[in-house]
C-alpha cells in the first residue's frame, strides 16, 4: 500500500489483515484530519497529492476506516490476551498525541473492510501528557508511553517545548490480577500461517470465513499455483472479505489463465475493496490481450 501522508503504526488481525494509524488523510476540514486505515495490497490512500499519478490506481483513492480530528494518532495495539476482560479481547487501542488520550476501538466487519465503535479509554487533563505508544505486556496489562512535552519540531500543535517534562510509562491492569505472563491465544485463523501448503489448500474450504481469509493470504504469499482453481471460485462467490483476499492472492500468484474469469468476477461488484482487489490483480497479471475485452464492459 502507499499514498500520502503519514502512516505510523500497523497491527494485524488473526487472519493477517492490516490496520494502521495515519495523520493527514485530508487537510484539516470539518473537524477531521487523521484516521485509522485498513491497508490492502496495492491500495492508494489519501490525501490527494500530485505524486499519486505515479501509483497504480484502481479508481478513486481508497477510503479511510475511522476518522479523527487533528489528534496525531501514533501507537496502535490489538489486545490478544484478555487480561482486561473478555470484552476487551480483540479491541484496538490508539495513542493520540495532541488530545492527551488513549482511544478504544471495537472492530467489526463492514463488507470487505471494517468499521469501529470508538470510546475514550484513558484521558488526561494535563496538557503536558502526550501518549505516543500503547502496548500489551506479557501479563496482558496495557502499557502507555508518554513522551512528555519536549517535542517541538515537526508538529504544528507543539509550539512550546518543555524539556524538563520527561513523560513516563504507565501500566493499566485490573485490580487483583496476576502479573504472570499469559500466552497470547493462537486462533484457528492465525494457525494457518504455520501450516504446510497442502493444509493451507484444505483451509481454503474451511467453514470459518476468517480461516479462509488467512488461507487465501498464505496461498498468495506462497504463490501456490495448485490453489488457483479454489481461489478463483472464492473470488467469484464467497463472503466479501474472502472474495477480496482470494482476488488479491490470484494477482500475487501470477497465473494469467485466470484473467478472463477474474475480469468477469468484477461485474456487479459494489464493494470498493473487492473491486480494488480484482482490478489491482488484473493490473499485476499484465495480460493486455485477455484483459482488453473487459475494457468494453
Amino acid at each position: 500500500s502507499g499514498g500520502f501522508d503519514n502512516p505510523v503504526e500497523v497491527v494485524f488481525t488473526p487472519a493477517g489483515e492490516v490496520i494502521g494509524t495515519m495523520t493527514y488523510f485530508q487537510d484539516p476540514q470539518n473537524g477531521q484530519r487523521d484516521a485509522l486505515l485498513h491497508f490492502v495490497e496495492g491500495g492508494a490512500y489519501p490525501k490527494w497529492h500530485p505524486f499519486a499519478a505515479e501509483l497504480k490506481r484502481t479508481g478513486d483513492l481508497m477510503p479511510v476506516m475511522t476518522k479523527f480530528a487533528r489528534v496525531a494518532p501514533s501507537g496502535l495495539v490489538r489486545l490478544e490476551r484478555g487480561a482486561l476482560g473478555s470484552a476487551f479481547q480483540g479491541n484496538l487501542f490508539s495513542a493520540h498525541f495532541n488530545s492527551h488520550r488513549i482511544l478504544r476501538h471495537t472492530l467489526s466487519r463492514d463488507g470487505a473492510t471494517f468499521r469501529t465503535e470508538d470510546e475514550d479509554f484513558l484521558v488526561s487533563s494535563d496538557p503536558d501528557f502526550h501518549p505516543t505508544d500503547v502496548l500489551e505486556d506479557r501479563d496482558g496489562s496495557l502499557l502507555v508511553v508518554d513522551t512528555g512535552a519536549w517535542f517541538i519540531h515537526g508538529c504544528p500543535i507543539s509550539r512550546l517545548s518543555k524539556p524538563q517534562i520527561r513523560g513516563g510509562i504507565y501500566r493499566v491492569r485490573r485490580p487483583n490480577t496476576s502479573t504472570r505472563p499469559v500466552p497470547a491465544p493462537v486462533t484457528r485463523a492465525a494457525a494457518v500461517f504455520s501450516m504446510s501448503p497442502e493444509a493451507v489448500r484444505t483451509a481454503l474450504s474451511d467453514l470459518d470465513f476468517e480461516v479462509r481469509i488467512a488461507a487465501a493470504r498464505v496461498a498468495g504469499m506462497n504463490r501456490d499455483r495448485a490453489a488457483v482453481p479454489r481461489l478463483l471460485d472464492m473470488a467469484k462467490e464467497d463472503d466479501l472479505p474472502v472474495r477480496r483476499q482470494a482476488a488479491t492472492a490470484l494477482g500475487q500468484i501470477g497465473d494469467r489463465s485466470v484473467v478472463p474469469q477474474l475480469a468477469a468476477a468484477a461485474a456487479g461488484v459494489e464493494d470498493r475493496f473487492v473491486e480494488h482487489a480484482i482490478i489491482y490483480s488484473l493490473i499485476q497479471l499484465e495480460d493486455a490481450a485477455a484483459t482488453s475485452s473487459a475494457l468494453r464492459s
